[in-house]
């Protein structure tokens, strides 16, 4: 997990990236 204390915007940009997905999924389903 050293790569996300070094790259901390990764781990942010992973998180938004993943939330847009669910959320995306989320509308779909209704």
């Amino acid at each position: 997990m050293t790569a996300i204390n070094q790259h901390p915007i990764f781990y942010y940009a992973t998180v938004l990236v993943v939330f847009d997905s669910a959320m995306t999924e989320f509308t779909g389903l209704q």
